[in-house]
């Protein structure tokens, strides 16, 4: 599980790291900028890409990121 976020979001960030995900720290040009540069670095790799702009409650996050760690069943 690898996590994007902005230089510009510094509690994401935190948040992220407090839950033990791994991060990648975007330079914060923009959306298609910064998925470019995160997709080329995933390359060959399946990628689920969640926009800040839709709403996804905390506990289904979470239970999502579980089950792709084989801790759940979603």
């Amino acid at each position: 599980m690898v996590v994007c976020c902005s230089l510009h979001a510094a509690r994401t960030v935190a948040y992220c790291i407090r839950k033990g995900y791994r991060v990648y720290l975007a330079p914060g040009r923009g959306y298609p900028e910064d998925l470019s540069l995160l997709l080329r670095r995933l390359k060959g790799l399946s990628v689920l890409v969640v926009g800040v702009d839709l709403y996804i409650p905390t506990a289904a996050l979470d239970l999502l990121i579980s089950s792709e760690d084989g801790g759940g069943s979603a």
